[in-house]
């Protein structure tokens, strides 16, 4: 049965994921994006409806943009301020005027210290200012550290989806204070 609903989440989370995707392929011709930073490690990435283009860093936490049309991106929210560590995930979302990010903890392997926290963050699509921070709880014994990965919704925004390890956050409340109906 864990099994089979595994499976089910699993499909969920991809077929969102793809969707996601619909719009920067019909948005953007650019076939790369490049930035003047150095050891950035690039993971995962959004659009806008404009065509403006996201992605984290996994070495440095910052979240970098490119502006519709630009072949360079360049850093947008910063690690330095903002506390992000290790980003793996980024959604764009227009409806709320919200970034989502996954944020996760860093070292933890070969004696390193854990350093910063797993949670998911939300930042202004516009001015990247921080809205929230919705921390995962600590990792079970059975784990180094709780992961968040991956996130989708569809168009409707009823449902949104994290993929982690360990245990994931509280589900978020929508800006109408209900809570967003399923949480993964």
């Amino acid at each position: 049965m864990e099994n089979t609903r595994r499976r089910v989440r699993d499909l969920i989370v991809a077929v969102v994921t793809l969707a996601s995707f619909a719009s920067l392929v019909q948005a953007q011709s650019r076939t790369e994006i490049t930035t003047s930073d150095t050891a950035v490690r690039p993971e995962n990435l959004t659009s806008s409806k404009d065509g403006t283009v996201y992605f984290g860093s996994t070495a440095k936490g910052t979240i970098y943009r490119a502006a519709p049309g630009a072949a360079r991106a360049e850093p947008w929210i910063l690690a330095s301020v903002t506390g992000l560590t290790n980003t793996l995930g980024v959604l764009a979302d227009d409806k709320t005027n919200t970034l989502w990010v996954c944020q996760n903890q860093t070292g933890g392997r070969d004696g390193a210290p854990v350093a910063g926290q797993t949670a998911l963050r939300s930042f202004d699509l516009r001015s990247g200012a921080v809205k929230d921070t919705y921390p995962f709880c600590p990792a079970p014994a059975s784990a180094t550290t709780s992961l968040c990965q991956r996130m989708a919704a569809p168009t409707s925004l009823n449902r949104f989806a994290v993929g982690s390890t360990g245990c994931g956050p509280a589900p978020p409340r929508s800006r109408s204070g209900s809570p967003i109906s399923s949480w993964m």
